[in-house]
């Protein structure tokens, strides 16, 4: 349900810290200066959605995050959280942002040759011998840095952040319990960012809306930069 005193508070912590004006905001959103203080007041109408949704655009957030985002619930770290899964969505969304399937089928591969793994958070381990074939059966196993009795649960993804690192979104299960890991890696560097086991609803609640956002488009992913450009300029020769 809208909570309108909800909204307005995050606007005004949004504007205040991205050192925007109030009276500017409301001059993008076309609406009149005193306009948010006039509907703040216990009378005062709802906003109407194009309105929000040009205060969001103003303010460089979704239109979700305007309305649930609750500044003054969660600690700096997790602000900053939330923040950077929220850019995460704006630029996957905008497709300013490539993302890479890294199906369950390859990160769980078993085989009586021995191979590599080359995604960063899976190892291959020699686990038994095969006492029909009198071969050892190798396995490539998922390695959680939050815990050890995690397991893989279906695709995972990863992008690129630049500079060297790229995210990587692990979708696992803790027994029957589903969730989701990410980390930063990069310059031979592993560092765990979060677990949604052990973060509050609301930081959960953002992640898995990025989830579903990509799992949206999962369908276009591979369709890289290179790609459509081949495609766009198939379709405008003339």
């Amino acid at each position: 349900m809208f909570n309108k005193n909800r909204c307005l508070e995050n606007v005004y912590a949004l504007a205040k810290q991205q050192g925007k004006k109030i009276g500017d905001i409301e001059d993008y959103a076309n609406v009149s200066r005193g306009y948010l203080s006039r509907i703040s007041k216990p009378e005062g109408a709802s906003p109407a959605i194009e309105t929000l949704v040009a205060i969001s655009d103003c303010l460089n957030v979704t239109l979700d995050f305007l309305i649930g985002y609750q500044p003054d619930a969660l600690s700096n770290s997790e602000k900053e959280l939330y923040d950077f899964v929220d850019g995460l969505m704006l630029r996957t969304v905008s497709k300013d942002m490539e993302w890479h399937k890294d199906g369950i089928v390859n990160l769980c591969r078993e085989s009586h040759t021995q191979f590599s793994s080359d995604h960063p958070l899976v190892e291959v381990e020699q686990d038994c011998d095969d006492t029909y074939g009198g071969r050892w059966i190798y396995l490539s196993q998922y390695c959680s840095r939050f815990d050890e009795r995690v397991e893989l649960d279906g695709d995972s993804y990863h992008a690129s952040l630049g500079s060297g690192f790229s995210l990587y979104l692990m979708n696992v299960k803790l027994g029957v319990d589903k969730g989701c890991e990410l980390y930063i890696i990069g310059r031979d560097q592993v560092k765990p960012l979060c677990s949604t086991f052990s973060l509050r609803e609301v930081l959960v609640e953002e992640i898995y809306k990025l989830i579903n956002e990509i799992d949206a488009v999962a369908s276009h992913i591979g369709l890289d930069s290179d790609t459509r450009e081949i495609i766009s300029r198939f379709l405008n020769h003339k």
